[in-house]
């Protein structure tokens, strides 16, 4: 985060280095080539990449600019959770709950291979807010979670590449 490195995906108004309608792909691709031959064990990818990237592309309240300025800062490790067990790797068949309850929403369901999930402060969390598993993309929602919220439970594993990911476990959190 100290030298920008987390900032390279987000536009400037969301505390990036990124000129409106820029990506940055060609300055994360030339980041990662150098860093790659030392298999670098960062949160770039789980947190401004992948986590922030949902972020940036939500639309509605799900998409905060200032959770995007302290991502780019490095003051809020985040990572996302859209995959599920039972999903294979279909984004768009979701189990996870999202039910309206009183000033916010509560969630229940179970992530996998949460990306920097244990050392995540927020997760991006993708859950059906309406509709059925099989209903595609409608009814889907993102959610952004305190990784320490009540209901919420994170287990840790090490994946072959030493990088940590989690699964998460949501009981009405």
């Amino acid at each position: 985060a100290e030298l920008g490195w987390m900032m390279l995906p987000f536009q400037e108004a969301d505390g990036g280095m990124q000129a409106e309608g820029r990506t940055g792909a060609g300055d994360i691709a030339a980041l990662y080539e150098a860093l790659g031959p030392g298999l670098l064990v960062e949160p770039l990818l789980e947190g401004s990449i992948l986590a922030g990237g949902l972020i940036a592309q939500s639309p509605g309240p799900a998409r905060n600019a200032d959770m995007l300025g302290e991502i780019a800062a490095g003051s809020v490790r985040a990572a996302a959770a859209p995959h599920e067990p039972r999903t294979r790797n279909d984004l768009l068949y979701c189990e996870t709950k999202a039910a309206k309850g009183g000033a916010g929403w509560v969630l229940s369901g179970k992530k996998s291979m949460a990306l920097g999930g244990p050392g995540a402060d927020q997760l991006a969390i993708l859950a059906r807010a309406e509709g059925a598993p099989g209903d595609g993309g409608a009814g889907l929602a993102l959610f952004l979670v305190p990784a320490d919220s009540a209901g919420v439970t994170v287990t840790p594993y090490i994946l072959r590449d030493d990088h940590w990911a989690a699964d998460v476990e949501l009981k009405d959190a």
